[in-house]
């Protein structure tokens, strides 16, 4: 049985960062979600999709352990 897992493409920031006075946490700053895709992460490859659709980064939010941040403006290269 596959098991089908929410990915998001689009354009962000991949990091550790200092949050307050805490310690360093992974974070991702979220600028644009160009598509959200259901993928088998078992039998599709990410990076395919990557290089395919033109996008620069992206993020499988439920494996993901920090902050996840929206920043208000988008970001275009």
């Amino acid at each position: 049985m596959s098991t089908k897992t929410e990915v998001w493409f689009g354009n962000m920031t991949h990091g550790v960062f200092h949050v307050g006075w805490g310690e360093e946490e992974p974070c991702v700053i979220i600028h644009s979600i160009k598509e959200k895709r259901m993928m088998d992460l078992d039998k599709e490859d990410v990076d395919d999709l990557i290089c395919g659709g033109g996008y620069d980064s992206y993020l499988v939010p439920s494996e993901f352990e920090g902050v996840v941040v929206f920043s208000s403006k988008e970001v275009t290269q």
